[in-house]
């Protein structure tokens, strides 16, 4: 399918043509092979199929799926070939980053289609997102589950409705990965180092700035014993959401005067519009996370439970907007759901991580059903 300038889909592509509507069909499909992955003595060769599969449904998908698309694709045709790129930014005429805009003007240069950009996009992001995972030196069953964990709580929102975001995100996990990896001391390369890897998502969304304030906060947050943080961030993050509608506005503030000026139209927003049980579900991972953390023997331990005090602070926001920051931090989140059975040692492992797997599934069932208008309810390829 081509889309035109117009936006319109061929008569061929549209709703009403029943042939083109998969439903959930394809969902069901590529949670089975997780699911099965999660347990299979094949687990490598599931991961393999399951970000094969994530990538044909991401890149062929209709994008008049997620309610962002229109201003997506009027982006994309507002934006010059590649050789004007320069003069187009020296004039103040992106309306967003410029690596964004980069991107989009690479791909208009190769073909000046949507579909193909699509394409590009959906290749460049399950790339990084492989990448974050052979990084994070997980058994092949646990990338199974924690990419089942992540499908069901935030994939298609971000991979297929808030692209600028999401390459924020995998390169910011890249960054925060290569920072517990290494332990890096503060010497000018490292320092250099550290500004690319907090600037260079900011490059691809605006809000990644934030994180020069936040990441020195998880730093020295991260000084704290796994122990002695429950009892700090727990009535803390209580209190947080409790008050969240005297604290959003100073946030909003700071978002405005530090980052960029055009988060003025969340001015009016109100906080106290989140979901409870989301959050309740966060402070219950890290509660379990943190009681269990000696016991953990995961390389990366450290960077979980570091970047789940974040999630946890920062959702204590109760604010839709605010809540996209965690996203930066939410590596934390996924890894440890992907241990859930590690927090229930006195039973069956499998039992425990398959009953939290049909959790997963039915918070994925509600996200389809009440995002974007239904709009991700059936899915449509291109």
């Amino acid at each position: 399918m081509i889309l035109r300038k117009s936006g319109r889909l061929p008569a061929f592509a549209r709703q009403d043509v029943k042939i083109d509507s998969i439903r959930m069909i394809v969902y069901i499909i590529i949670i089975l092979i997780l699911l099965i992955g999660s347990y299979s003595s094949n687990s490598k060769g599931y991961y393999r199929v399951a970000l094969g599969a994530l990538l044909i449904i991401s890149a062929f998908r209709d994008p008049t799926m997620a309610g962002d698309f229109p201003n997506y694709e009027r982006i994309f045709n507002d934006t010059p070939f590649f050789m004007n790129i320069i003069s187009y930014e020296a004039d103040g005429l992106s309306e967003y980053t410029f690596g964004y805009i980069l991107l989009n003007s690479i791909s208009k240069s190769i073909v000046n289609e949507y579909w193909f950009f699509q394409i590009l996009y959906s290749i460049i992001s399950i790339l990084l997102l492989s990448l974050v995972f052979s990084k994070l030196r997980l058994k092949n069953k646990e990338k199974c589950y924690i990419l089942l964990a992540l499908f069901c709580f935030s994939f298609i929102w971000y991979f297929w409705n808030i692209l600028r975001q999401n390459l924020a995100n995998l390169l910011y996990w890249l960054f925060l990965i290569w920072y517990y990896a290494n332990k890096p001391s503060y010497n000018i390369r490292n320092c250099l180092i550290i500004f690319c890897g907090l600037f260079i998502p900011s490059l691809f969304h605006s809000s990644a700035l934030i994180n020069f304030i936040l990441f020195p906060i998880m730093i020295i947050v991260g000084r704290i014993p796994a122990q002695t943080r429950i009892k700090i961030f727990v009535p803390i993050s209580f209190t947080i959401y409790m008050l969240s509608s005297y604290v959003f506005g100073p946030l909003l503030n700071i978002m405005v005067n530090i980052i960029a000026p055009r988060y003025e139209m969340y001015i009016d927003a109100s906080a106290g519009n989140g979901n409870i049980i989301n959050y309740l579900l966060k402070l219950s991972f890290f509660i379990m996370f943190s009681i269990n953390y000696d016991k953990e023997n995961y390389r990366y331990k450290k960077l979980v439970l570091d970047t789940l005090t974040m999630v946890i602070l920062i959702s204590s926001v109760n604010q839709e907007l605010i809540n996209r920051v965690y996203e930066y931090y939410a590596i934390g989140l996924y890894l440890s759901f992907g241990f859930v059975s590690h927090y229930f040692r006195k039973i069956n492992k499998e039992l425990v991580s398959f009953v939290f797997a049909i959790g997963l599934i039915i918070i994925f069932i509600r996200f389809i059903h009440i995002s974007c208008d239904g709009g991700f309810l059936e899915y449509k390829f291109l």
